[in-house]
């Protein structure tokens, strides 16, 4: 994990991914997935572009455990996304990183949720083994589903210790 951490200070990414992951299900599942990336790297910085196309159909004839599981509502779910990060060193202690993405998911038939995200962060060295980072995130579901909107803004400072 450190070291996953070290690569992350070092190169100015953001710390969370912006890219959907799968839902969590009971359901014994067919999962198809087609996914591109590209990537620019350069002295100061980078820029990767990711899209994805994922179709997932349950194989289960039992009924879903979990309340919040998309198979409760659907035996397929659909979900099509792309996102953008962008990474900027400013100095060797001062880093940055901004990143849009958008994410549509839909039960067959019955629900469609759009994602839209947006990040935008800085990162600091403080001392040899201190870092500290500021990030706003903005996050935007609209859903077809009565009452399923969400609106996120939020502001996320960390203070990082290595020993």
């Amino acid at each position: 994990r450190q070291i996953v951490d070290a690569f992350i200070a070092l190169n100015g990414l953001p710390s969370t991914l912006t890219t959907a992951v799968d839902f969590l299900t009971n359901q014994v599942s067919l999962a198809k997935r087609l996914q591109g990336v590209f990537g620019l790297r350069g002295v100061r910085g980078s820029f990767l572009v990711t899209a994805f196309h994922s179709d997932r159909e349950s194989q289960s004839t039992d009924a879903p455990v979990i309340s919040t599981d998309p198979f409760a509502l659907s035996s397929s779910v659909v979900q099509v996304g792309y996102s953008g990060v962008l990474s900027w060193r400013f100095s060797e202690l001062t880093s940055g990183s901004a990143s849009l993405g958008q994410q549509k998911s839909k039960s067959v038939g019955s629900r469609t949720d759009t994602t839209n995200t947006l990040r935008l962060g800085l990162t600091h060295r403080l001392g040899p083994k201190l870092s500290g980072s500021v990030e706003y995130r903005f996050l935007d579901r609209d859903s077809t589903v009565v009452n399923a909107d969400v609106r996120e803004n939020a502001v996320v400072g960390t203070l990082n210790m290595s020993f």
